[in-house]
């Protein structure tokens, strides 16, 4: 579906220079904006916000559970 919106030229400028400081464009930045609105998020979108999440916290958790812990519901 395509969506005519009314915008600031000043601000479209600037939406689209973010845009391009993350590496996409303003179209991919509105659409994930208004699917998150809407409470849904495709599978690549999250899987890009997992992988930001995993590039800024590598390694151990040191979680206080082991992973039986995290399965003792499943035996």
């Amino acid at each position: 579906m395509n969506l005519t919106v009314s915008v600031d030229e000043e601000v479209v400028r600037r939406a689209r220079e973010v845009a391009r400081q993350h590496g996409t464009s303003l179209n991919a930045m509105v659409r994930a904006y208004l699917e998150s609105l809407a409470g849904r998020q495709r599978g690549a979108a999250l899987l890009k916000r997992l992988e930001a999440q995993w590039k800024r916290s590598p390694g151990r958790s040191d979680a206080p559970f082991t992973r039986d812990d995290a399965y003792a519901d499943r035996t």
